[in-house]
């Protein structure tokens, strides 16, 4: 199933590279660099899934995802991809609204995989 994706990372060849590799896969990706421009693309691009990086310039991925989830996108997917990925980083971000928590560097599979088996609104991975 085709996925309108929004990817958003402050490393931009990271981005670039998952983008395309995504792409590739069939589904529709869009990709910013900072929290702040990712809240208004969503708003024109609508995506069902969003891959946050947690360290973020200005509004961090935390942050990020909770606004997201206020201002319309609470049925989306929310996946964290971060290096972020200590006990208390994982606990942070299911508290922020995150469905699952990939630690840096992720393989295209893994999230491909959760993709296409992920219902935001049932289990969770963290």
């Amino acid at each position: 199933m085709a996925r309108r994706i929004l990817i958003v990372d402050d490393n931009q060849d990271s981005a670039n590279d998952l983008r395309r590799l995504l792409e590739r896969r069939g589904h529709e990706v869009q990709t910013v660099h900072d929290g702040l421009a990712a809240l208004a693309v969503a708003q024109q691009f609508e995506p069902d899934v969003f891959l946050l990086d947690l360290g973020l310039p200005g509004l961090d991925g935390y942050q990020l995802a909770s606004e997201l989830q206020r201002t319309g996108f609470a049925s989306a997917l929310f996946i964290a991809l971060s290096g972020y990925a200590q006990a208390d980083d994982i606990e942070k971000s299911r508290l922020a609204g995150f469905h699952h928590h990939l630690a840096k560097p992720a393989s295209v599979d893994q999230i491909t995989t959760l993709l296409a088996c992920s219902d935001p609104n049932t289990a969770s991975s963290i």
